[in-house]
């Protein structure tokens, strides 16, 4: 499996919640790395809704890459 998620481990839920919701600095390639990171887990939609729906929105807009399907 690539890295779609460079700057976050696989376990770093609460470090890619924290980056979206602006609890410290980060840079634009950091935000997407913990969207992507949530949306390969599946957290983004066992989230409050506005996390499935922003993740669809990023999606569709081609910066994030949809979940991979097994």
């Amino acid at each position: 499996m690539t890295d779609r998620h460079p700057s976050l481990q696989t376990r770093d839920f609460v470090k890619a919640i924290q980056i979206l919701e602006g609890s410290f600095p980060s840079s634009e390639e950091e935000q997407l790395d913990a969207w992507q990171l949530l949306i390969d887990t599946g957290i983004a939609w066992q989230l409050q809704g506005t996390y499935a729906r922003a993740a669809e929105r990023l999606i569709e807009g081609g910066l994030v890459e949809a979940p991979v399907k097994a």
